[in-house]
């Protein structure tokens, strides 16, 4: 479960630096008249929402099912391990992305019993079924 927290903080991080960025970017282009940092300004702040919403969004929606601790419970055949390079242990099952801590050694083609949160998908418990 600490894995939640810690992925919904890192997420918060760049958020918070893209933030910091962007000022420190508008305030340099005040004082120096630098029409280039334009581009850095342009770029960062739809970086800013595209990491609010397709990221934060669902660790914020799943932070009351977590603190309840009511998660959806589902049985999935894993397809893909390894989608991205975060960190992690992130797969495919039944056409869903799922996310989860690296405790969980999934192997493709198994079914699993899987307790997850609604939004993000963040899997807190993976079951092999026999």
């Amino acid at each position: 479960m600490p894995y939640f927290w810690i992925n919904l903080g890192f997420t918060l991080l760049i958020i918070l630096l893209c933030i910091v960025g962007t000022i420190i970017c508008i305030k340099d282009i005040r004082e120096n008249k630098t029409k280039a940092l334009w581009i850095i300004v342009i770029t960062l702040i739809p970086l800013i929402l595209l990491l609010a919403v397709q990221d934060a969004l669902p660790y914020f929606k799943d932070i009351k099912y977590v603190m309840n601790k009511q998660f959806l419970v589902s049985n999935y055949t894993v397809e893909k391990v390894g989608l991205s390079s975060k960190l992690g242990n992130d797969f495919s099952a039944n056409g869903k992305s799922f996310y989860g801590s690296n405790s969980f050694k999934l192997k493709k083609g198994e079914k699993y019993t899987l307790t997850y949160t609604p939004n993000r998908r963040f899997v807190i418990k993976a079951a092999p079924i026999k």
